[in-house]
């Protein structure tokens, strides 16, 4: 039987949409190229279903690879239009200040296109969160 602590050691990325409209990321240990490109290919598939917002939660995760980083930005060139349409905002729920510049870096590439929140703290992450479900209108 697997454990988180071993997920972490292989690398996960699990996507919960239990509470849609919130979508809950979230990165175990450094994700291998292909489960990269899975979590990138189902989120482009749930981003269509409506209106939403997402909490990453990369606590529990070590460095991006910078290939990945580049097919993140890629990710949201492509899908900019979907996203600045359902997209509420995005938290980031971050205790590194290496993967904090990651998603820096990510941002040099490709600006957001919609509103995000950068905290180490889940409870804040969550908060900003259900503000930004209650606000309900997206940036674009």
């Amino acid at each position: 039987m697997a454990t988180s602590t071993d997920a972490a050691k292989q690398g996960a990325i699990t996507i919960d949409t239990s509470g849609w409209p919130l979508v809950r990321i979230t990165f175990l240990g450094e994700a291998s190229d292909e489960a990269f490109q899975r979590y990138l290919d189902e989120y482009a598939a749930l981003i269509k279903r409506g209106l939403y917002v997402t909490i990453y939660d990369a606590r529990a995760s070590r460095n991006t690879k910078a290939k990945n980083r580049r097919l993140q930005a890629e990710w949201l060139r492509k899908h900019d239009a979907i996203v600045r349409r359902n997209c509420l905002g995005v938290a980031f729920c971050v205790s590194s200040p290496l993967i904090r510049g990651a998603i820096t870096a990510v941002f040099w590439l490709q600006p957001p296109p919609m509103p995000y929140f950068i905290t180490e703290s889940i409870a804040e992450a969550e908060a900003w969160a259900r503000e930004k479900m209650r606000a309900g209108t997206p940036p674009g």
